[in-house]
């Protein structure tokens, strides 16, 4: 999200030094909300930034309350960080998370409640069979 506003801030001052003009008189605003760019952009980092921290929070499920908030909070606003730190620490060198492995849990969790009833039906079904 930080990352968003920092490169935006960045590429309106370059902006504004490759077009200055020796009249001073008029301010160029840095995040110009009438831009469409700007907007998606802002839309897409936001979107970005609540699945780091959905995933922030579900890897450090087990942690204690105050270091979860933080972690999180770090997730939300450096998204671009703890991405590269979570693919590395374990996607590459493949180590387990505090809490819940897989973040998509938060997303399917009618899916999986329907697999585990399936799975001890045929078990039980099975287990019937035996004993005839």
């Amino acid at each position: 999200m930080l990352e968003f506003f920092a490169s935006n801030a960045i590429a309106e001052h370059m902006n504004r030094k490759k077009n200055e003009t020796f009249d001073n008189d008029e301010m160029y605003p840095y995040f110009n909300v009438n831009d469409k760019g700007f907007v998606t952009g802002m839309i897409v980092s936001f979107i970005i930034s609540i699945i780091t921290a959905i995933i922030a929070f579900q890897c450090n499920k087990n942690a204690k309350p105050g270091v979860k908030f933080i972690i999180t909070l770090f997730a939300f606003f450096f998204s671009g960080f703890y991405l590269i730190y979570y693919f590395i620490v374990y996607v590459i060198f493949d180590t387990t998370c505090n809490g819940n492995n897989n973040f998509m849990t938060v997303f399917s969790m009618t899916s999986s409640k329907k697999s585990k009833k399936s799975k001890k039906s045929k078990s039980n079904k099975k287990s019937k069979k035996s004993k005839k």
